[in-house]
């Protein structure tokens, strides 16, 4: 004879709990695609790096700025 009917608010329920599902793992999906991109692999040579935002007293570094310029030179 078909199915048997529910009630409605087990419906709702059950369409949310499944809409809930449906983001957190689409999320996760974008998350873990994201974080295995490099682009960074397909730079063959840069030119120049900008080291940006940080202070610098009578032309010497701070530290943070001297952490910066060092990860610039790795790179």
């Amino acid at each position: 004879m078909g199915f048997p009917r529910r009630h409605p608010v087990l419906t709702l329920v059950l369409v949310a709990v499944l809409g809930i599902i449906g983001v957190i793992a689409w999320t996760g999906t974008a998350v873990w695609r994201a974080a295995h991109t490099d682009d960074a692999r397909r730079v063959g040579h840069a030119d120049l790096i900008a080291v940006l935002g940080a202070a610098q007293y009578s032309g010497r570094p701070s530290p943070v700025l001297e952490g910066r310029l060092q990860q610039a030179a790795i790179l």
